[in-house]
């Protein structure tokens, strides 16, 4: 294979994709449209990180542990609602870590 003359900027395929582009492609394709343009509306107000892991008890995001009422509100939320945490307002990601 050769290499294109030098001053010949890179076609599309050329040009090695980020990981962190092609995997926010899959996901943009994955979740529906609604909850990626919340979490890209979040994103943009919270310098750049939209959703956080709940653990232990504690949104990730602002560090700060949520109080009986609020992990009462996830604990029985259904899996496919979309939580938020009411300090930063970030997605909150449940795991089986979450203290729930």
């Amino acid at each position: 294979m050769t290499s294109p003359p030098a001053g010949t900027p890179p076609t599309p395929r050329s040009t090695p994709r980020s990981p962190r582009s092609t995997r926010a492609r899959t996901h943009r394709r994955r979740h529906p449209e609604a909850l990626v343009t919340l979490y890209d509306r979040i994103r943009t107000k919270q310098g750049g990180i939209g959703a956080a892991r709940l653990y232990q008890r504690r949104c990730e995001g602002c560090r700060l542990e949520l109080d009986i009422t609020e992990l009462n509100d996830v604990r029985t939320a259904a899996a496919d609602t979309v939580v938020r945490c009411e300090n930063c307002s970030r997605i909150l990601v449940r795991t089986p870590d979450s203290g729930l």
